[in-house]
């Protein structure tokens, strides 16, 4: 299954291109069941990390400790990633105060292509 996500976001062969965003959503208002968010996320960040990317992750529901234990469940432990530098977590509920004031370069990644409104 994880060999048919990859390919079907394009990631099999290639790496995402040179300071791409890749943004993963969930919508609460589709029927259940439906699709998570959040197996498409750890997949995107195992694949990203292991190809040697660096990578931020901001979440805007989780904190770091949940996806630390979500990952090592799945065998792929995150300190050592975070220790190096390579990947960068930020608590986006808790940045919420600048949020206001704030411009956010808006781009995501939808159905394997790249996508900047």
């Amino acid at each position: 299954m994880l060999a048919q996500l990859s390919k079907y976001l394009e990631l099999e062969d290639s790496t995402p291109p040179a300071g791409s965003c890749i943004v993963v959503s969930d919508r609460e208002d589709l029927p259940v069941p439906r699709p998570q968010g959040s197996f498409v996320q750890q997949h995107l960040l195992s694949v990203c990390l292991r190809r040697k990317l660096s990578c931020v992750m901001l979440s805007l529901s989780e904190n770091l400790s949940h996806y630390k234990a979500v990952m090592a469940k799945c065998g792929f432990g995150l300190q050592s990633y975070l220790t190096s530098g390579q990947l960068s977590f930020v608590e986006g509920l808790k940045m919420s105060r600048f949020a206001s004031n704030s411009k956010y370069l808006q781009c995501s990644r939808h159905y394997g292509k790249y996508i900047t409104p």
